[in-house]
């Protein structure tokens, strides 16, 4: 019996090195969702439109100043929750607490985030929280532009993965 899947691409960061998603989508398609954490500072509109074989899903980061994106967005995918922030609203360079107090008053299975361009899969109080890093300014320890692959199954599984560019 066949379980239903869907693959999510998580990036962040990319501060108009919009070239880089690109190989990001190269690498990774087939997808369902493109999904970035903000601070693309370019219109993303080359990444959605129904011609797409996937649908994008993107917030405002606190460098994107030309608006038209959401500062949250919560996607029900499969059955699960998907909040998507940038994070500096949620002052997530002092930690997880604030943002995972908003994941669960917005019923939150998962959270993704960016902000600190540093990478990041942790469980917490059964919420999976997932920043991608970064593919334009990394941070953290080994400074590699990173992103992420989340996997969804109706039965329950949930995995997460960064990938190095």
């Amino acid at each position: 019996m066949s379980t239903e899947a869907k693959k999510l691409v998580i990036v962040s960061d990319t501060h108009g090195y919009d070239r880089l998603i690109d190989q990001v989508i190269e690498r990774e398609s087939p997808f369902d969702y493109l999904i970035h954490c903000g601070d693309a500072e370019t219109g993303l509109t080359a990444y959605e439109g129904e011609e797409l074989p996937y649908r994008l899903l993107a917030v405002r980061g606190n460098c994107d100043y030309a608006g038209g994106r959401p500062a949250v967005l919560v996607e029900r995918i499969l059955f699960y929750n998907v909040l998507v922030t940038h994070g500096h609203r949620e002052n997530v360079r002092y930690g997880n607490a604030e943002l995972l107090a908003f994941g669960a008053a917005n019923h939150a299975d998962v959270v993704l985030y960016g902000h600190t361009h540093v990478p990041e899969i942790v469980e917490e109080d059964g919420i999976l929280i997932v920043n991608p890093g970064s593919l334009a300014y990394p941070k953290g320890p080994q400074r590699v532009p990173t992103y992420a692959v989340l996997t969804l199954t109706q039965d329950y599984d949930r995995e997460a993965v960064l990938k190095i560019l």
